[in-house]
């Protein structure tokens, strides 16, 4: 009788190897997003409003 080829009946499954977890990187990671604190920074929101507004004002200056 014939059986088919299922690999290895005798060990432990292929599947259930720990061996990619021992491969993960150790510790922090080197590279980290910013806080959204850095992102949202006050003072270049402030900043990047005044330009925003002087290009509305000069392109309103344009139309008149």
């Amino acid at each position: 009788m014939r059986t088919p080829d299922r690999g290895s009946t005798t060990g432990a499954a292929s599947w259930t190897d720990d061996e990619p977890a021992r491969r993960l990187p150790e510790g922090r990671a080197q590279r980290v997003n910013p806080p959204l604190s850095a992102i949202f920074d006050t003072k270049s929101i402030a900043y990047n409003v005044r330009l925003v507004l002087s290009c509305i004002k000069c392109c309103i200056k344009k139309l008149v």
